[in-house]
């Protein structure tokens, strides 16, 4: 990763999940991914049906987004164009701010 994140940006996130009580969504949310693949799936042909301009910013070293799910989505979109930001993980934005940026201003200009 480019950076690790200052005590004050980890603070930031943090805030909202203080106590245990404030934390519980964090632990129902997986649980609810995984029963909700009737709707789920609905959502995804709902998806796929779109056939507006599609961008995807995209860091390399995320443990939860890889690259196995940025395949997924470009065959979801196979029109769709992506930048893979290099030496990034899950704070992509607080990483890379400029390279997003730049990335997301080339896509508009393209689709304008």
């Amino acid at each position: 990763r480019r950076r690790k994140l200052t005590p004050a940006e980890m603070k930031a996130y943090r805030a909202p999940f203080s106590n245990g009580r404030s934390r519980m969504p964090m632990h129902v949310f997986p649980r609810q991914i995984t029963w909700s693949q009737g709707w789920l799936g609905q959502l995804e042909q709902d998806v796929r049906a779109f056939d507006g301009p599609v961008h995807f910013v995209w860091p390399d070293k995320d443990v939860a987004f890889r690259r196995k799910e940025l395949n997924r989505w470009l065959t979801m979109f196979p029109k769709a164009s992506h930048d893979l930001i290099e030496n990034c993980g899950h704070y992509l934005w607080e990483e890379a701010p400029e390279d997003c940026l730049v990335s997301i201003r080339r896509f508009l200009e393209a689709s304008a």
